[in-house]
């Protein structure tokens, strides 16, 4: 067994954990968020965490090719999620930047930073440590793989190109008003190209992961699909 297997063997959960990963826009965090409050778990979606160390990066100016001093940030900064009557505020080293997290510019370079191994590593252990505090559901690209071998539950959500760039579409129109519909897609398009090349860790289920196609299903459809699964374990 080798060290990274061993590290990971010591973090078998004693608490509940479902992971939920998919694609960009197939309805993790709608769905990851209901769930959470159905089963009065915690809730993380593992992705606000890449865009805090995106954002992080851009405010501070530095390059994403500079993969040492980004490695450097993650491993350093200390992140939040605040209740409000708002709902979760996401605060990184004090800053609370909830509402700049989906602009254009930390869209654009998420995936660039979020495919740097060291950047992978450091905020990984993160979520472990968050998730072995509590019962939770954890949404992402790699919590099956990686961040929660052994959740209870493993689903992988999935949806076409076209219903992703539609959900994703209010989004982003929030942050950006001139976007278009093609534009979203493009993004998504140049996004999956990234998340599917990424040797560190690719966008793939575990193989004991449940897939569930959300195209034309409802956001509680999805989620009673899931509460099936939790009722059996």
């Amino acid at each position: 067994m080798c060290k990274d297997e061993r590290a990971s063997y010591k973090l078998k959960p004693m608490h509940k954990q479902i992971a939920i990963d998919g694609p960009v826009a197939s309805g993790k965090t709608a769905v990851g968020k209901l769930l959470s409050e159905k089963l009065g778990w915690r809730f993380l979606d593992t992705g606000l965490m890449y865009r805090a160390i995106t954002w992080l990066a851009l405010d501070e100016k530095i390059d994403v090719s500079n993969h040492e001093k980004l490695v450097t940030i993650a491993m350093n900064s200390q992140i939040q999620l605040i209740p409000s009557d708002r709902g979760d505020r996401f605060i990184i080293n004090e800053n609370d930047i909830t509402d700049s997290l989906r602009n254009r510019d930390v869209e654009r370079s998420v995936s660039l930073i979020s495919q740097i191994s060291g950047v992978r590593a450091a905020l990984i252990t993160k979520q472990q440590e968050i998730a072995n505090s509590d019962s939770i559901v954890m949404v992402g690209r790699d919590i099956g793989i990686r961040v929660l071998k052994y959740a209870d539950v493993k689903v992988f959500l999935t949806a076409s190109p076209d219903v992703r760039a539609k959900r994703r579409m209010a989004q982003t129109f929030e942050a950006n008003p001139k976007a278009t519909l093609q534009m979203v897609k493009s993004d998504l398009e140049r996004r999956d190209l990234i998340d599917s090349q990424n040797e560190e860790s690719p966008l793939l289920p575990a193989d004991d992961s449940v897939i569930i196609n959300t195209d034309k299903m409802e956001i509680d459809e999805v989620v009673e699909a899931i509460m099936k699964l939790v009722v059996t374990e």
